[in-house]
């Protein structure tokens, strides 16, 4: 668990900053993130989903260090 949350550390120390964000939106763009990845050709849309995935897991990885920080519901009684 404590490697999790030091690998999610530095997602955020990676992404944090004006370019951090940049590179993060491009990563957002290029995966596909907001939009379908289907392509008529079966290899294609494989490898487009393969781009989301990846764009998709660092997104995670930015949100649980997010999640981390933030108390949850128990602590807020």
């Amino acid at each position: 668990m404590h490697e999790d949350k030091d690998l999610c550390a530095a997602y955020a120390r990676v992404f944090e900053g004006t370019a951090g964000a940049m590179v993060l939106r491009d990563i957002e763009r290029v995966g596909m993130t907001r939009r379908t990845t289907f392509h008529p050709e079966a290899q294609r849309m494989a490898f487009n989903e393969g781009q989301r995935s990846l764009a998709l897991y660092i997104l995670r990885m930015l949100g649980a260090e997010d999640r981390q920080r933030q108390p949850g519901p128990s602590a807020m009684v």
